[in-house]
């Protein structure tokens, strides 16, 4: 498929002291029949020479795969659906309902009939569900990321790294970091200061990194489902709420004002 390569993953540390971690995730992951190599300091400015020198050691996985650009992944599975005879309609839905066994859909343009009806809202799709009597465990969890230009810096693969609790993407637009989502609703507006954190963690990553303004250096965030009923049980408390985290990202619940 031409929107999916083999480009590998690096997952990094900066701390020498956490070089057990690395050996031992190596040992887990094997005995599950992943393998990753083990690489020093040496072995990744070799392979990664715009990252910065405080990086330590890390794992590679020889066969990640990634989406070289998803935009245009998805551009090109709404341009199969369009040649397989699907329709686009562009209204905004207010309410599901039945009528003559039929589905029923209300939009801003009047009711539209359908034989089934598919509801693929995202965070958006308990509210229209709740219009039918149904309930579904839904969250709004809101995912942040910068995109920068590549003038300054080339990466080779996906890079994670453990103690920042990110992930840098080389795509066809730039490099993508992203790292912080969080619980808080649909009406809550952004936090700037989060995305203030990844342009922190870019430069921590690649020093070489310039903000070269807005063509450069773009913010972006989205709303997306999350099943509620899996969340992590433990947490510590944040200025907003509370937070957790996994190996390379951070979640954070906020308060509804």
């Amino acid at each position: 498929m031409e929107h999916l390569k083999r480009s590998g993953y690096l997952l990094l540390w900066e701390s020498e002291r956490r070089y057990w971690e690395a050996v031992e995730k190596q040992k887990f992951l094997a005995s599950r029949g992943i393998h990753a190599q083990l690489v020093n300091r040496d072995d990744i400015a070799v392979m990664e020479p715009d990252l910065g020198e405080s990086v330590s050691h890390g794992l590679l996985f020889h066969d990640a795969y990634q989406v070289s650009e998803p935009f245009l992944l998805c551009q090109h599975l709404f341009a199969v659906f369009s040649e397989r005879g699907g329709k686009f309609v562009n209204r905004r839905v207010t309410r599901l309902g039945e009528s003559n066994e039929k589905a029923e859909i209300l939009s801003d343009a009047g009711k539209l009939l359908f034989d089934y009806a598919v509801v693929a809202a995202g965070a958006w799709s308990r509210e229209l569900l709740q219009s039918t009597g149904i309930d579904v465990p839904l969250e709004a969890e809101r995912g942040y990321h910068l995109t920068l230009s590549t003038e300054d810096v080339q990466l080779n693969r996906p890079i994670g790294s453990v103690e920042r609790k990110c992930v840098l993407s080389p795509l066809s637009s730039g490099i993508r970091i992203v790292g912080i989502t969080e619980l808080g609703g649909l009406s809550l507006e952004p936090v700037k200061h989060r995305f203030n954190a990844l342009w922190h963690h870019m430069k921590g990553c690649c020093p070489d990194s310039q903000e070269n303004g807005v063509p450069a250096k773009s913010g972006w965030d989205t709303d997306r489902r999350c099943q509620t009923h899996c969340l992590l049980l433990t947490a510590i408390p944040c200025t907003l709420g509370y937070s957790w985290h996994s190996e390379t990202s951070t979640l954070a619940l906020r308060r509804q004002q």
